[in-house]
């Protein structure tokens, strides 16, 4: 029993360069599948393929983001959700004291700019503005663009490894947990097999080996929680580094709230039985399939979000379930309509350019309800709690 490589059509042919890229990181996993018994966890391939210093997708000197990248995010497209997310951190301002912002893969620095440009306007003070990125090629971008646009606010920004210790203020991480290596499995003949990835001829393959336990007593989880067994054949994702990453932030976080960002469902639509071929996506010159190994290091692999997981983790850490609403709600609570005050004075230009990116963040065939919003708050008094409207944190 094996797991055959899909081939995807209508893909466009890497360049001379992708295609250097792509096998030198295929000789690297390689190496590193022989060293490890010849097969190792789809999570660890991941990593490699988006990681590996200097040569993986994030690491690389690749274009990733807008027209002539491989994807667009909200960010590199307009500063609305920038400024919606300000708007959120003024909410909380008063109940975190000489605040300080934290964001996880800040890509190429927009996000950054776009709060902290709302935030000055606002008479908001950060204290810090601190970036958690593994990318060298990133961060150096992040560093040009702040400097460049920012030059009175780029000394209160700093780039750290990890999350300090006693952490007050916000986290945001948009677009992050997508991109955190998961692990796969199928279900066959009742069994349960993790997918693993090993090579054959100089060519990554997948091989299945039977779940270890901590595996097969996870998916038995999801199946007591759904309510629903599920079916042989079916083929989907666990991202136990996520349960890994809330955890380390709610135990180095003292008093604060974190905001996930990213396109996602609940643990019963992730796992339902319509979804027997799971959330698996990839990414190459904005065109999106579902098959991960045919190359490696020059596109982009994420999975969709079980949101469940994320505030399950977070409540069995000492975290509360602020909010969890699609991104369309969180931008209309934090004052989108602010953006129209003006509308009118606006050249046609303008208010054309104006009226896509909203509809970009908040239209149901765009990003408004397909990307969620995650709230999560540690020691936050009860008088200074954040309501939303739409709030639907009771599905998770």
């Amino acid at each position: 029993m094996t797991l055959d490589i899909r081939q995807p059509s209508g893909l466009p042919k890497p360049n001379k360069k992708e295609n250097q890229r792509s096998a030198k990181v295929t000789e690297y996993i390689s190496e590193k599948i022989k060293g490890s018994g010849n097969e190792i966890a789809f999570s660890e391939f991941m990593d490699y393929a988006l990681y590996a210093e200097d040569i993986g997708y994030y690491d690389g000197d690749l274009k990733k983001f807008g027209e002539d990248g491989d994807f667009i995010t909200a960010p590199e497209e307009t500063d609305l959700m920038g400024k919606a997310i300000a708007k959120e951190c003024y909410k909380a301002s008063d109940e975190l004291k000489n605040l300080s912002l934290l964001e996880f893969g800040a890509g190429s620095g927009s996000m950054a700019v776009s709060v902290l440009k709302k935030l000055d306007e606002m008479k908001v003070k950060i204290q810090n503005y601190y970036i958690v990125d593994i990318s060298k090629d990133l961060i150096k971008r992040q560093k040009e663009k702040i400097s460049q646009e920012l030059p009175s606010m780029y000394s209160r920004v700093s780039w750290i490894t990890d999350i300090p210790k006693n952490f007050n203020g916000i986290i945001i991480a948009n677009e992050v947990v997508d991109s955190m290596p998961f692990e796969r499995f199928k279900k066959f003949n009742d069994k349960l097999f993790q997918v693993n990835v090993g090579t054959d001829k100089k060519k990554l393959v997948y091989k299945l080996k039977e779940a270890d336990k901590e595996f097969y007593n996870y998916i038995k989880f999801i199946e007591k929680q759904t309510g629903s067994i599920l079916p042989n054949n079916y083929i989907s994702e666990v991202s136990f580094k996520a349960k890994t990453w809330i955890k380390n932030i709610a135990e180095n976080m003292n008093k604060g709230m974190l905001l996930i960002i990213d396109y996602g469902v609940s643990r019963n639509e992730y796992y339902s039985q319509m979804k027997n071929r799971g959330w698996l996506q990839c990414y190459f010159k904005h065109h999106m399939h579902d098959e991960p190994l045919i190359f490696p290091g020059i596109q982009d692999i994420t999975t969709w979000v079980d949101f469940s997981l994320l505030a399950e983790t977070a409540l069995n850490n000492g975290m509360e379930v602020n909010a969890y609403l699609n991104q369309a709600q969180f931008i209309m609570n934090n004052g989108i309509e602010e953006e129209f005050e003006d509308f009118e004075n606006l050249n046609i230009k303008d208010q054309i350019t104006l009226t896509k990116q909203v509809k970009l963040l908040t239209m149901p065939d765009k990003m408004g309800y397909t990307f969620k919003c995650l709230l999560l708050t540690k020691n936050f008094s009860s008088k200074h709690e954040i309501h939303h409207n739409g709030d639907r944190s009771y599905a998770l």
